[in-house]
């Protein structure tokens, strides 16, 4: 085929001026300041907003600036820790190289790729990135590798006319091409799109958080209402009911719940950088322990991406020192992926191959002829030739090599087959057979076996050959050999409600599967109940990455693309570290649970102060104040919180099943309103009363007896919600390093609160008095001891 003139210098202006550069459309960013105004503007956070003003209104300056600062710093923690910006269409660009080789009507230039207009004439070699959507005019030896844009493990050789894709790499050969399709109009172009329209899911955390959240304000909002009714109806001043309204409301929302929360995902995040994953997307914490299924792509993710010799067979006469030499000798350099297997083959076989080519030089090498696949060399002892086997391999062959090859093809393996040709021979003789793999990741099985017994499905969803696929699903363990059935992409029903059916299976496996059948078989599964993590490396996994529950990236051998989409980065590389992080995110959940028990039963012990009073129409005065509550929330308590948001598993919990399921559930429920609440509540109102609460003019000291038994009893309660099955004495007072700091630090500050006179006199309360201290000690140990009565009671039912 005649080479193509190339374009004028006229024409290339005109087309630079109709299509515009050759670069990749870059989508809006949400802003820092935007994303700090979301945090700002949710559901709990408008109920603060509220409840600060109504402080406002009601003369409680101090109160009304502690909320807002509360607000403020959860949002600046937040979005300090979520603050990389989502450029995946940005990083997209880098794929594309910057300078291309292109021929025009007055010669060969280099040129930017931002430069290329269409129907230039690019001229590849070996090692060049694809800058734009090409077709085929004409090749010698042309290799691509496609792994990243489709997931196909092996190399391929187009044929003329093929439109090869922007991103793409040639690994062999020669090539000229026309340019067909620059910026917008390429398929990566068309990727990016794909990966910046789709809408990340809402959490399980983030939905389960929502409701919670609902449940407690308008729980609190109502009884605060209630309480108003009531002082009103009491005679007293509309100014204290309102007063009253909003210490009660203040009393029931957990000020430092979303603080602890974001804190407890941090800690967790920071837990599994250690063990190599990077957490993008605090979210993805507590995900991961609700996944239920992981959609794994095969290449680079369950392989290595390296080939390497996986079989070989030699003909009479014939070592495999030797057949390695041939081969590598044969392959030369021109296919770089194949080149280093097969050095690494000769060395482990004992050959120096340099010492080998001093003594027997090259005398002729023909290179690769793309036509007959094959390449051969003439050294003293006659020719070898080495190619693609229906190109080696005589008819008259032997039958086990015929069996060998059938079965090595089977298994997806890539087959060349070397021949030999002596002094005085007409045609050449089969002398050795070898199979090139990309083999599993070291551990996958392992992994895989794991992930079934926590309760999660693995499905392999690839672009590579339904052999290659079904080879490697039977390898790690995904399918039973023999029993697995891969269906193509071309396979999968186009009935939504068909497709969940299909799907939603263990041990799924799809092959020839392109970017858009990835995000279709998420949302199959998404629409069957299923919490979705998809893995992946390659620019064509990023819109399904972006879409699922979880998106995991390859950090060492993944695009950038790829990693910026993703909520979860494997910086090894290694499919194993998303088992440990799903056992990390199952224990991040239940921490959550356990923290909210511990603010929940303060919650308790703050409302009851303001019940005794409204049931006893005002003669038994208020035990807290609302300054007091807020004390305890934001001064006392939320360092204990944090601390058990960091609490480390005990059990196995990758072997539980997911984390799903409620928050608030009836164990926490039990707990937290039924046992530990009503007996800190006791405590915190006998202590009140033996400190002369209930007849004393100066009810300052006991309402610091009140605010000590409360801290005190919290501190046990800290012990006692580490688990909701062992006593504290059971698990070891040490075991959770944070706490004991913690709560060091918390009966530091509320000693503060009680014996710094301007502190104290602002929260209305002093120093409790000596006769009350064994009634705030007492009640640590009551709280303490009925915890030991109702685990008991828990393990016996369970």
């Amino acid at each position: 085929m005649p080479d193509l003139p190339g374009l004028s210098d006229d024409e290339v202006l005109a087309r630079r001026n109709r299509d515009g550069p050759n670069r990749l459309p870059t989508p809006p960013r949400r802003g820092t300041v935007r994303r700090f105004g979301d945090q700002l503007t949710h559901f709990f956070a408008l109920m603060l907003w509220v409840a600060a003003a109504l402080a406002a209104v009601a003369g409680l300056a101090e109160l009304a600036v502690a909320v807002v600062a509360v607000i403020v710093l959860n949002a600046v923690f937040t979005t300090v820790q979520e603050g990389r910006a989502d450029r995946a269409a940005e990083r997209l660009a880098t794929l594309v190289p910057r300078r291309v080789r292109v021929r025009r009507l007055h010669g060969v230039v280099d040129l930017p790729a931002e430069d290329l207009v269409l129907g230039d004439v690019v001229l590849l070699t070996a090692g060049d990135q694809l800058a734009a959507d090409l077709c085929l005019v004409q090749s010698s030896g042309l290799d691509l590798d496609l792994s990243l844009m489709t997931g196909e493990s092996l190399p391929v050789t187009p044929s003329p006319g093929t439109v090869l894709p922007a991103g793409a790499l040639a690994v062999a050969g020669e090539a000229t091409a026309e340019v067909v399709a620059v910026g917008s109009g390429t398929q990566l172009a068309s990727l990016a799109r794909l990966a910046t329209s789709a809408r990340r899911p809402t959490s399980p955390l983030a939905r389960e958080l929502r409701r919670v959240v609902r449940t407690i304000s308008v729980v609190a909002v109502a009884v605060g209402l209630a309480f108003m009714v009531i002082a009103l109806v009491m005679g007293r001043p509309f100014s204290d009911g309102a007063i009253l309204a909003i210490g009660v409301t203040v009393a029931l929302v957990p000020e430092g719940l979303l603080p602890t929360v974001t804190l407890s995902l941090a800690l967790g995040a920071e837990r599994m950088s250690h063990q190599g994953a990077l957490v993008r997307h605090l979210d993805a914490v507590e995900t991961l322990g609700s996944t239920t299924f992981i959609c794994t792509d095969k290449t680079g993710t369950l392989t290595t991406t390296r080939l390497e010799v996986a079989d070989t067979w030699c003909g009479e006469q014939v070592t495999e020192a030797q057949l390695a030499l041939w081969v590598w000798r044969c392959v030369g350099s021109s296919d770089a992926s194949l080149h280093r297997a097969v050095e690494s083959w000769a060395q482990r076989q004992g050959v120096d191959l340099q010492a080998e080519e001093a003594r027997d030089p090259e005398v002729v090498r023909a290179p690769f002829d793309p036509q007959r696949r094959r390449s051969s060399i003439t050294l003293r002892s006659g020719m070898i030739t080495v190619g693609a086997p229906e190109s080696v391999v005589p008819h008259d062959a032997a039958a086990t090599a015929e069996d060998l090859l059938g079965d090595w093809t089977s298994q997806g393996r890539r087959v060349i087959a070397v021949g030999r040709r002596t002094a005085g021979q007409a045609s050449d003789t089969l002398v050795g057979l070898v199979g090139f793999e990309d083999p599993p990741r070291p551990g996958v099985a392992d992994s895989v076996t794991a992930c079934r017994r926590a309760g999660v499905r693995v499905a392999m969803i690839t672009g590579d050959h339904p052999r290659t696929a079904q080879a490697i699903a039977e390898r790690i363990g995904l399918v039973a050999p023999g029993q697995g059935r891969v269906l193509t992409a071309a396979e999968l029903p186009l009935d939504p409600a068909d497709l969940e059916a299909v799907v939603d299976i263990d041990g799924l496996v799809v092959a020839r599967a392109v970017p858009a059948d990835k995000v279709r078989i998420t949302q199959a599964l998404q629409r069957r109940g299923h919490v979705v993590a998809m893995t992946g490396d390659g620019v064509n996994d990023a819109p399904a990455l972006r879409l699922a529950d979880v998106g995991i990236a390859m950090g060492a051998s993944g695009t950038d693309v790829a990693r910026e989409v993703a909520d979860l980065v494997l910086l090894d590389d290694d499919f194993t570290t998303i088992t440990r992080a799903v056992r990390m995110g199952r224990t991040t959940f239940a921490n959550i649970r356990r923290f909210l028990t511990y603010h929940l039963t303060d919650n308790v012990a703050e409302l009851t102060p303001l019940v005794v009073w409204a049931l006893s129409g005002g003669s038994i005065p208020l035990a807290l104040t609302v300054m007091q509550i807020l004390a305890l929330d934001l001064g006392t308590d939320t360092l204990s919180a944090v601390a058990l948001g960091g609490e480390p598993a005990r059990v196995d919990a990758g072997t539980l099943g997911p984390a799903a399921g409620r928050l608030l559930d009836r164990r926490v429920a039990w707990r937290a309103f039924a046992v530990l609440g009503p007996v800190e509540a006791a405590a915190e109102m006998l202590a009140f009363a033996v400190a002369g609460g209930l007849h004393a003019q100066d009810l300052a000291p006991a309402r610091g007896a009140a605010f000590a038994t409360v801290v005190v009893a919290q501190t046990a309660n800290a012990w006692a919600c580490r688990s909701d099955r062992d006593a504290p004495w059971q698990m070891g007072w040490g075991g959770n390093r944070l706490l004991v700091p913690a709560a060091g630090v918390e009966l530091l500050i509320a000693a503060v609160c009680l014996a710094v006179v301007p502190v104290a006199e602002m929260l209305e309360h002093a120093m409790a008095p000596a006769l009350a201290w064994p009634v705030i000690v007492g009640g640590a140990v009551a709280l303490l001891l009925a915890d030991r009565v109702d685990k008991g009671r828990f393990v016996r039912r369970g």
